[in-house]
């Protein structure tokens, strides 16, 4: 056997290369195992990525196969600024063999998008052409901001949810929606991936502003570079059409424009007064203008800026949109009560040059605190990028207004401006710096001025002079100093000085000492840090004079006494206060208040204090409300009791036990603890069944889950929460024993009752009203009349609610005897004077219907021998207003039968009908028939008798028919 035989070098190369080619496949699909299968991979593969984009990545779970989170990612370059947090995605990458991308989920919690500004307009893209196809099933972000780079703000969008799909042809978007600032968007549509980009789509813009439904619906269609865009609105918030040509690429985007719209509410939209705009304009382009043509405004909803309106009820104007002007010719403006501006406005170049003739200005339609005017002149204003110039002149024959003010180099000057009557005047110069800090400085003076001549206030006499200065911005701060000298307000001598000085929310000193009559107020020190000190002394011996004078209703004699110490957040001091036969806004009287408080500072200063109330009522009510009621506080700052009590008439009670403290470090005052303990004695026992918890502010107080127990039955409070901006309420009653009830009301009716009730509530009070409240039977029954009459309830429900200020009633009662009853109405509710008030003008509508099958059970009231029977069906529509309500209807009582043996009468058969026309009730037939009397027909009427024969009503009276008109005392009857 020889020697082996060796390998060739080919087959050396060729079995060596395999195991390495072998190896480095083994190698390639680890690493790509490891970058695809596990978060270390992920992180690697996105890190290197977003490098090459300028950005990080932060916290990375899961696998880039899916699913996969991200914490953060982050890109930002010059031109471009992109954060994303919390995104997660969830995508099939095996469908890249088949060049697809398939994306099941992708979410991000929050993504902002900055890009960098520029004047240039965009430019229309070679191709929209993926190199693959794209389907996103799910795509969404809780928060998208987008904005500029370098400028606060931005738009900012919510619950952000789209579909997408994309391949060589088109992309397609589609049950995209969004909350905006505006109301809930949706939109969907095509739009080709290759020139010319064709578009086709449309959207919806919805929601209520100011209790105003409205929904907008656009369309684009055409082409990307150039396309057709049409606005239909609808639902009375926003109604009409607009049409605009859109050029996207272009320097000048809008082409053409046209608007025919009602019911615009600028406040919905803007931080503006209140308006109900029709806008109708018609803008083309013409030789020398981008866009031009008649824009007409008209206000239906105008009225004094101080109940959120504007006195505008009409403008208009030719509005010229040119490359380097805008300006508005023939400018008219109506303004409420007959007044009108006349004039010109122009900006061009950077420059704005406006001109107004103002004629018969009624200043009283602009707030209605002044008086009434007839003002003519000129107002008018040039401005530059350099410098604005602003001037007011008007007049009328009583006093004159003038002005001059510039802009100049960020700086606000006010050379003059004065009110003149006579030799009575005011006037006030000052500069405001309208960047940085913004510094201010002011001063004038007031000499022999009648106020009442200009405003809706008191007479009086006034001399004064001022002078404030300080900044606004940043650490804002700022000191002033009035001083009134031999002057009269209200017929009461003024007089006294007011120096204050104040940085941030501190006041860092002030020294007040005036007097308006007998009234004297007195304040010196700081207050809002450490160490700072204010004493503070009001003396009254009769408060009637100075609540006249400023159109409050007060009354009675009141001594404070005070010093406050420290800063906001740890408050300390003492306080004291006696008032006699003291008359408060709203009619509420206090025949006696006194007590004092003292806090010191620190965690464990003491807090204690009493109070001592008599004689709470309600102007001309002879009996109080509450006859006596004290407050006791006893503990330290940080842990405290208080004890409430009070007695009402009639051996009524209430006693309330809290406990808590002061919270450490807050901003402003704020108190955490519970209500520990409620009781009221006396017709309402009610008691708290376990503590609650209480927190107070000044800008929020909220009593946590309570529970009361009593003969009334359960309560149970499940929220009540007050903020500034309303109140909301939310909870429910359970086993509410109507006899208590009436008991507790002290109600006396010819109504006898065992029933018991269950309910619940949700209302939330605020600039609308809105929520609900439900009442139904849960067991026992109601007994009518004399004598007492079961009415075998088997359903009683109540329920109240309330959306956007429309509030809707409805009323459902069925029972063995009573039959079924049901009601529903429905009207606005709007804030009056005294609360919350029935709109007088609002739309009324209402319903009733009601079927009693048997009337027998009615036979009890008529006598104990007695038997009855009949029908009773009925149904009307309410419409109209609550000033001036409508009804429609038909109420019949058919099969009447009666029989009572003591009045020897017996009824076989009776129908009585009643019908409801406008805000009439007209008896329309009246029959009662005998037992064994044939029906006939109506015969001929006879001739009426002589005045002097005696009247006698027939056996049987075939039909009686009667007429009566609401509001009117006339009558008529007849007996045929």
């Amino acid at each position: 056997m020889g020697p082996p035989r060796k390998r060739s070098r080919l087959r050396r190369w060729l079995f060596g290369s395999a195991w390495a080619t072998l190896a480095f496949a083994v190698l390639l699909a680890a690493a790509g195992l490891w970058l695809l299968g596990t978060a270390s991979g992920a992180r690697f593969a996105l890190e290197r990525a977003l490098a090459l984009a300028g950005g990080t990545v932060g916290a990375v779970e899961g696998r880039l196969v899916g699913p996969l989170s991200v914490g953060t990612l982050e890109i930002s370059t010059a031109e471009l600024r992109v954060r994303a947090e919390r995104v997660s995605l969830d995508w099939s990458p095996l469908r890249l063999a088949g060049s697809e991308v398939r994306v099941q989920r992708l979410h991000a919690a929050s993504l902002r998008i900055d890009t960098a500004a520029s004047g240039e307009p965009a430019r229309e893209p070679a191709s929209l052409v993926l190199p693959v196809r794209l389907f996103v099933e799910q795509a969404g972000v809780d928060v998208l901001r987008v904005g500029t780079i370098g400028v606060d703000g931005g738009v900012e969008l919510r619950e952000v949810s789209a579909k997408l799909a994309a391949d060589e042809a088109a992309w397609i978007v589609g049950d995209a929606q969004a909350e905006t600032p505006l109301g809930r968007a949706t939109a969907s549509g095509t739009l080709g991936a290759r020139r010319p980009f064709r578009l086709d789509a449309r959207g919806e813009l919805a929601g209520t502003r100011n209790g105003a439904a409205y929904r907008a619906r656009v369309e684009a269609k055409g082409l990307l570079a150039q396309f057709e865009a049409t606005l239909a609105g609808s639902e009375g918030g926003l109604t009409g059409t607009g049409a605009a040509s859109i050029g996207i690429f272009s320097a000048d985007p809008v082409r053409k424009l046209s608007l025919e719209l009602d019911g615009v509410d600028l406040a919905g939209f803007l931080a503006a007064p209140r308006t109900k705009l029709a806008v109708v304009a018609e803008l083309a382009p013409e030789p020398g203008a981008l866009l031009a043509g008649p824009v007409k405004i008209a206000n239906a909803d105008a009225g004094p800026i101080d109940r959120q309106r504007l006195p505008i009820t009409a403008a208009s104007a030719r509005l010229v949109i040119a490359k380097d002007r805008i300006e508005a010719k023939s400018l008219a403006l109506s303004f409420t009560g007959g007044g009108r501006a006349e004039g010109r406005a122009a900006w061009s170049g950077g420059k704005l040059d406006a001109k107004l003739a103002v004629k018969d200005a009624d200043l009283l339609v602009w707030h209605s605190a002044l008086r009434a005017t007839k003002l003519s002149g000129d107002v008018s204003a040039v401005a530059s990028a350099e410098t604005q110039s602003f001037g007011v002149a008007l007049a009328e024959p009583r006093f004159e207004i003038r002005g001059e003010a510039t802009i100049a180099k960020g700086i606000l000057t006010v050379e003059r401006a004065r009110l003149a009557r006579g030799t009575a005047f005011a006037e006030t110069k000052g500069r405001l710096a309208l960047g940085g800090a913004r510094e201010f400085s002011v001063d004038g003076r007031v000499e022999r001025l009648d106020p009442a001549e200009f405003a809706n206030v008191p007479s009086g006499d006034l001399n004064a002079v001022f002078a404030a200065s300080g900044r606004l911005a940043g650490n804002t701060a700022g000191e002033a100093d009035v001083q009134v000298a031999k002057s009269r307000f209200a017929g009461l001598a003024a007089e006294g000085r007011v120096r204050f000085s104040a940085e941030g929310a501190r006041i860092t000193k002030t020294e007040t000492d005036i007097a308006l009559g007998a009234t004297r107020l007195a304040a010196s020190g700081a207050l809002g840090k450490a160490g700072d000190v204010l004493a503070v002394k009001l003396a009254s011996p009769d408060l009637a004079p100075l609540g006249k004078a400023f159109g409050v209703a007060l009354g009675g004699s009141v001594a404070v006494d005070a010093t406050v110490a420290g800063a906001f957040s740890a408050l300390s001091g003492r306080v004291s206060v006696d008032a006699k036969d003291l008359a408060l806004p709203g009619a509420l009287r206090v025949a006696a208040a006194k007590g004092a408080f003292e806090l010191s500072p620190g965690e464990a200063g003491s807090a204690s204090g009493r109070l001592y109330l008599r004689g709470i009522s309600r102007k001309g009510e002879k009996d109080a409300w509450v006859e006596k009621g004290s407050v006791v506080v006893e503990g330290t700052r940080a842990s405290h009791e208080v004890r409430v009590a009070a007695d009402f008439p009639e051996r009524l009670g209430l006693r309330a036990l809290f406990d808590g403290g002061l919270v450490a470090g807050a901003r402003l005052p704020e108190w955490r603890g519970r209500l520990s303990f409620l009781e009221s004695t006396g017709r309402a026992p009610l008691a708290l069944a376990a503590p609650a918890a209480l927190f107070v502010s000044t800008e929020r107080i909220e009593l946590g889950e309570a529970r009361l127990t009593g003969d009334p039955g359960e309560i149970r409070i499940a929220l009540l929460r007050w903020t500034p901006k309303g109140l909301e309420t939310r909870g429910s009653v359970d086993a509410v024993d109507v006899r208590a009830v009436r008991r507790i009301l002290d109600l006396q009716a010819a109504v006898g009752s065992n029933l018991v009730l269950d309910g619940a509530w949700d209302i939330r009070l605020a600039e609308t009203l809105d929520g609900f409240v439900a009442l139904q039977r849960k067991s026992g029954d109601l007994r009518v009349g004399e004598p007492r009459q079961a009415l075998g309830l088997e359903t009683l429900a109540a329920r109240v609610e309330a959306a956007a200020g429309r509030v809707k009633a409805s009323l459902e009662m069925r029972g063995k005897q009573a039959g079924r009853w049901q009601a529903e109405a429905s009207a606005s509710v709007r804030r009056g004077a005294e609360g919350w008030e029935l709109s007088p003008v609002a739309p009324l509508e209402g319903r009733f219907t009601v079927d009693v099958p048997e009337l027998a059970w009615m036979a009890g009231w008529i006598g104990p021998e007695a038997r009855a029977g009949g029908r009773l069906r009925g149904e009307g529509t309410l419409a109209g207003t609550v000033r001036d309500p409508t009804w429609r209807g038909r109420v019949e009582a058919t099969g009447l039968k009666l029989r009572e043996p003591a009045l020897s009468g017996e009824v076989a058969d009776g129908t009585i009908i009643v019908v409801l026309a406008d805000r009439e009730a007209r008896l329309e037939r009246f029959t009662l028939s005998a037992p064994g009397s044939p029906r006939r027909k109506p015969r001929a009427r006879s001739p009426r008798r002589s005045a002097r024969q005696p009247e006698r009503l027939p056996r049987k009276a075939r039909s009686i028919s009667a007429r009566a008109r609401a509001g009117s005392p006339s009558r008529r009857a007849a007996i045929r």
